[in-house]
């Protein structure tokens, strides 16, 4: 009995550990699917080659792939377009969408300086290709 009351405390802490760590890993996956979901949408173009999705719209998109377990709020998706000229070629338009979403832990025991969450930041880049899309 007495080799339990010493045992079950560190078993619970490492129990705790592996099912948080599972989450956020659970987490960062399932942040990564919707950022490749959100270029997918936001490389598509229209019969005038102008974009298919508004930003709200991508942002959406983003929002409904990562699901409803820590969902991603709207303010956390950064979304910006840039063209890159070159001479003698057409121009070339970048969508670049970047999401820093906190994921708060159940059991913070091993986080420094009593913090509860730790953000994840993920970063794509697509390129929009008249008429491929």
């Amino acid at each position: 009995m007495t080799e339990l009351t010493i045992a079950l405390p560190l078993v619970i802490v490492l129990l705790s550990a592996v099912v948080d760590f599972g989450l956020y890993l659970h987490d960062y996956v399932a942040l990564e699917g919707a950022l490749r979901a959100g270029a997918a949408a936001a490389i598509q173009l229209d019969e005038n080659d102008g974009s298919t999705f508004t930003d709200d719209e991508i942002r959406n998109i983003i929002q409904l792939s990562k699901g409803l377990m820590n969902p991603v709020a709207s303010g956390e998706i950064r979304i910006s377009r840039r063209v890159r000229h070159r001479f003698l070629l057409p121009d070339q338009i970048w969508v670049e969408i970047e999401v820093i979403h906190p994921h708060v832990f159940l059991f913070p025991l091993f986080l420094p300086n009593g913090r509860n969450s730790l953000n994840i930041s993920s970063r794509i880049e697509a390129l929009q290709v008249p008429g491929l899309s």
